[in-house]
């Protein structure tokens, strides 16, 4: 059995034993790194990021979602009992906006070209809708768009 680190009264059984350099600082330049990551921080982001978070019933984030369902019911312009802001990933977001605009048997128009055109589409057949693909993976063109529509009005 193995410390898992120098010093460490915790062992574990492995058949390497890990690489020296995993226990070594790593020091890292302050340089602007532009690829794809990963890249340095802001050190106002690392500050920020070192602060506890608020907690999901805090009265503060409360407040925080309180304010922006007042703002999206006056960008929508509508008093809406059941305007919410709802925290969670993009995921999230196309997913409830998509279930509350989409039924079954819709017929429902997807610009497919890349990721969230395809995850789109994907919720959209979840649903029960028809979706009506547009774009090839490079551009959803006017012309892609009206094919599609044409497609289906056939």
């Amino acid at each position: 059995a193995l410390p898992i680190s120098p010093g460490s009264s915790i062992t574990m059984s492995s058949i390497l034993p890990p690489p020296a350099s995993l226990f070594e600082h790593l020091p890292v330049p302050d340089v602007k790194l532009f690829g794809p990551g990963p890249s340095n921080s802001n050190p106002r982001v690392i500050a920020t990021q070192t602060r506890p978070i608020v907690p999901p019933l805090h009265p503060t984030l409360i407040r925080i979602k309180e304010d922006v369902r007042l703002a999206l019911q006056y960008a929508f312009q509508t008093r809406n009992a059941h305007t919410w802001a709802i925290t969670g990933t993009g995921h999230a977001g196309l997913e409830c906006a998509m279930t509350n605009v989409v039924e079954r048997g819709d017929r429902v128009l997807v610009g497919v070209n890349g990721f969230w055109g395809e995850r789109a589409s994907e919720v959209a057949i979840r649903l029960g809708g028809t979706r009506l693909l547009a774009g090839t993976n490079d551009r959803v063109s006017t012309r892609s768009r009206c094919e599609a529509l044409g497609k289906a009005s056939r």
